[in-house]
């Protein structure tokens, strides 16, 4: 039961993200994805000597595990310039989360792309994906999930593992 769930989600995002990225009318980060459903987010300081920060709205019930993975990408942010988004989305009435990086490449890292983690209502991870080029038609066709989160060494650049 719960890898029918799981599967149905996956498709969800997939399909979702296939519109958002392929066919809406311009390229954008993964951190505009979903804006009516953000609970959480951490933007890249525009002013010099800010550090980046974020925040999640816990009224929603976010699990424990979320918060820590929103924790880790901070982490992954200060040694990769990212914008991160927080979303609690409802798919099929199902309650899921999702945490969405984008990177910029002109930084020290290379931080380059797109990034998602998809959590379930309990907090379990569904599936991670390295978010493929708008216009590359295989890598979406033949698209596939991990079944462990994003790490540091996912990036172009590896980032260092947090130290907590």
């Amino acid at each position: 039961m719960l890898i029918n769930k799981h599967l149905n989600i996956k498709t969800f995002y997939k399909e979702e993200l296939k519109q958002f990225f392929i066919e809406s009318d311009f390229n954008q980060g993964i951190h505009l994805f979903k804006p009516d459903c953000l609970i959480g987010e951490a933007q890249i300081p525009v002013e010099e000597g800010v550090f980046l920060n974020g925040s999640i709205n816990n009224t929603q019930g976010v699990p424990e595990s979320v918060l820590s993975a929103f924790a880790r990408h901070l982490w992954y942010a200060g040694h990769s310039i990212s914008n991160i988004a927080v979303l609690k989305v409802l798919v099929n009435n199902l309650i899921t989360f999702a945490i969405c990086i984008h990177g910029y490449v002109d930084d020290g890292w290379d931080n380059g792309g797109d990034f998602i983690e998809i959590y379930d209502e309990k907090g379990k991870l569904v599936g991670s994906v390295i978010i493929p080029s708008f216009d590359d038609a295989d890598a979406w066709e033949n698209w596939e999930w991990m079944n462990r989160p994003i790490l540091g060494d996912d990036f172009n650049t590896p980032a260092p593992e947090p130290k907590f």
